[in-house]
Parts: structure tokens; sequence; C-alpha cells
């Protein structure tokens, strides 16, 4: 009896290493159809094709690790895999799949409607908040007005933009009719097609010394010679 509970108490830990042991699983970029618009192309080649990869993986690690119950989530640069590393194997199988939907496709997309294309604009501005507070990756699509947002979690990607979007309507309307001196206000201006081109060629320095936000308003490219631009700002 004594040998015996011996032998049992002299095995346990190694029961307990094989129950606990890291289950590990290596998913190889280059085979995971991984969408294009979070292919990072680098003309000069000093970059990894997957760095917006790692910084979506990077954005929603603690979310994946508390849903899923893993240790480890991250992209190694250098063997273009992605590790994600558990306790669970059942969990590891189902973050393996979430993560894998993750990076296949957009969790959530917005199309803005032409009279408020400024808002895509807002929406870059507000990048590294977005992030911060939903964990997703937002790649813009100007040419057909719409923002593709990568993660986990859609539903708080969708309830930030839309009331970003709802915000600026609401204001935008309201500040026309009685603007305070400190207010942004969304105005119109009919302009040149020249004008028109410089300013989406220099959108970002124009914004930066202005502080105001700009847009060619889509629908305004016809055959007609004047182009609509969007201003969203404090009037001067």
């Amino acid at each position: 009896i004594i040998f015996s509970l011996y032998k049992g108490l002299f095995s346990l830990p190694a029961v307990l290493e094989m129950s606990f042991a890291p289950q590990i699983q290596r998913l190889n970029l280059d085979s995971l159809n991984v969408d294009k618009n979070i292919i990072y192309r680098d003309l000069s080649f000093s970059s990894s094709p997957y760095t917006y990869v790692g910084k979506i993986v990077e954005l929603n690690r603690e979310r994946l690790m508390a849903k899923f119950q893993l240790t480890c989530a991250v992209v190694n640069y250098d063997s273009r895999t992605l590790v994600l590393m558990g306790t669970s194997e059942n969990l590891l199988v189902q973050a393996t799949s979430a993560v894998t939907t993750m990076l296949q496709g957009p969790v959530f997309s917005m199309t803005v409607d032409p009279d408020v294309v400024i808002g895509l604009r807002l929406f870059k501005s507000l990048k590294k908040d977005f992030s911060a507070r939903t964990g997703c990756w937002m790649h813009f699509v100007w040419g057909i007005r719409t923002v593709m947002v990568y993660g986990i979690d859609g539903p708080a990607a969708e309830n930030y933009l839309s009331t970003v979007l709802q915000g600026l309507r609401q204001t935008a309307a309201a500040r026309m009719l009685n603007p305070g001196p400190d207010d942004r206000i969304l105005v119109e201006r009919s302009c040149s097609r020249r004008v028109a081109k410089f300013v989406k060629r220099n959108v970002d320095d124009l914004e930066a010394q202005t502080g105001a936000f700009l847009a060619v308003k889509t629908g305004a490219l016809s055959s007609t010679p004047t182009v609509v631009v969007q201003v969203y700002g404090v009037p001067a």
C-alpha cells in the first residue's frame, strides 16, 4: 500500500504536466488567404508584407487571450507565421478559426452617403482612438466612400463609427443655424476641377495647415465644369 501511494504521488506532477501542457498552433500566413487589403506593399522590401497583419493581431491580442485562454498570439515575420499558444486544445481550435476569419475579410464595413463623405476624413483622424477602444483596424477605399474594419469585435466598431457619423450630421445641422466661435460647421463649396484635383492630392497637408477636414464630394465628378468640395471646420 505504501509503495502504491508513493508511486501515485511520484507520478502526480507528470500527470499535471501532461494536463496543462501548452498547445501550439502555427499558421502559415502565405497559405492563409489573407485579405489583400491588409497586405503591406513595400516596394523597397524593407518591411514584411504582413506588417498590417501583425498590427491587427496586436490590437486584438488581449481579447483573443481572454476569450480563448491563450498564452501567446504573435506574428513571426521571419518565418511568415502566426503562432497561437494555449492550454486547451478545443479553445485553440476555436481561436484558430476566429483569427483565420479575422484576417480573411472585414468584420464590418460602412459606405457613407455622398452628403457626408467628409465623414471618412473624420474617421481617419480618429484611427488611434478607434483602435484603442475597439481593437479593430480601419482600411479606407476612398473611391467608393467605404471603410473596412478588421478585428473580432464588429459590434463595437459599428457602434463607434455610427455614433461619430450621427454626431457629425446632428452637430453640422444645428451649428449651421447658430454656430459658436469654436464650433465646427459643415459647408460645401463649388470649385474648378483643377482645384478639386489639388485638394485630393494634398488633402493631408491642407488639413494640417487649416485644421479643417476636406473632401471632394463623391457624385460631383460628372461632366460639369465645377466640383463640390466639403469643408468641416471652425469658420475663419
